[in-house]
């Protein structure tokens, strides 16, 4: 009779189900691997794969947009920490936004925390195609996540604290410096979504990869296991990029939560972005830059897609940005995420120090910013 022994009994099972997914991998790579020439020549057969020529210069007017979030838990209360930074060719065009707010203890408070962050993002890219008419805005991550965020801050605080959001919408009129109060009056200040989700001049950069289109139409039995960056990468060589992929008509159309002023307008745009043929239509362009590089997901709309130009010197753009070995992502993104991602970092920790130093509330700040788990 065998007895369980914590935690080593529980370790040791672990790095025996670490080692059977090892093997599974391992055979699942060799398999797709085998794969790979008969792959490439289908796709090449069909036209599938274009060589990527540098035959337009990089672009000149790149801005990157990236955010970072903290949502807290803690004994006396719940906060977020959320801030948006955009990263410009001149240090005059950068710019930031930031919110620093106490959340109640709900079960979307991550939720809130990340709608937070992409309100701040979706505010900075309308910007910048309003004051930069030719300029690209690249966005981390896609737009349809960027309304799914949004969604779920509405619906979620409906859900959880219905009389939330209008104490939020009164705060900012009783002190316009208080948060959440603050960004969600200026996100609400006018209709930020429909600009952002229509704009040919932003464009995504999706990292995580949830589409399976190329999967099922070419390798159906991977479906589960592999996504269509894993394809990409597979299939491609340097400089080589796959026809573009249209975004996949959801079974339930993307909308946002009627607790959100704009909601009609914002709704209707949100089908376009899927409707065949339209020029607002989203595209999934996979492009292999170099050898030492994977494959990067650029999400862009059919208006963007349609003028070669422009694609031919965002592409050219993104070459000359991750020259670098060493970054897996174009520099100007990964300035963005180190600047967003520190920022909050740091105030998580300031906040807990400037609550503790007046004497008189010292404990009870110190009950406020204690977690419940023994850390």
């Amino acid at each position: 009779m065998s007895h369980t022994v914590l935690p080593e009994t529980l370790i040791a099972q672990l790095i025996d189900n670490a080692a059977t997914l090892g093997e599974h991998l391992h055979q699942d790579f060799a398999s797709i691997g085998e794969k790979r020439e008969q792959l490439r020549a289908q796709l090449l057969d069909e036209d599938m794969i274009f060589d990527v020529e540098a035959k337009y210069p990089p672009a000149r007017q790149v801005f990157t947009i990236d955010g970072a979030h903290i949502a807290e838990v803690d004994r006396g209360s719940a906060y977020s920490i959320s801030c948006a930074v955009r990263v410009g060719e001149k240090l005059e065009e950068n710019d930031q936004a930031s919110t620093l707010s106490i959340l109640p203890h709900v079960a979307c408070l991550t939720q809130l925390s990340a709608g937070l962050m992409m309100m701040h993002e979706i505010m900075l890219s309308v910007q910048v195609v309003e004051q930069f008419p030719n300029a690209i805005c690249l966005i981390d991550g896609g737009r349809i996540n960027s309304i799914i965020h949004i969604n779920q801050f509405y619906s979620g605080i409906e859900r959880d604290l219905p009389k939330q959001l209008g104490y939020w919408r009164e705060q900012f009129e009783e002190s316009p410096d208080r948060e959440p109060g603050r960004t969600l009056a200026a996100f609400e200040s006018r209709d930020w979504l429909t600009p952002y989700l229509l704009s040919p001049r932003i464009v995504g950069n999706l990292k995580l990869v949830t589409t399976t289109t190329l999967v099922e139409n070419y390798m159906t039995h991977w479906v589960g296991r592999f996504d269509d960056k894993t394809f990409a990468s597979l299939v491609l060589e340097a400089s080589e990029a796959l026809q573009p992929v249209s975004a996949n008509i959801p079974d339930r159309p993307y909308h946002v939560s009627t607790a959100y002023p704009f909601y009609e307008e914002v709704n209707e745009s949100a089908q376009w972005i899927t409707i065949p043929g339209d020029k607002h239509q989203l595209h999934h362009l996979y492009y292999r830059p170099d050898a030492v590089h994977g494959v990067f997901k650029i999400e862009m709309n059919r208006t963007f897609l349609d003028n070669e130009p422009e694609v031919g010197s965002l592409l050219s753009w993104w070459l000359h940005d991750t020259m670098s070995p060493d970054l897996q992502e174009p520099y100007r993104f990964y300035v963005a995420d180190r600047f967003a991602k520190s920022a909050v970092s740091v105030a998580k920790n300031a906040l807990k120090e400037v609550a503790r130093r007046d004497m008189e509330l010292a404990s009870w700040a110190w009950f406020f910013s204690q977690p419940y788990r023994t850390e």
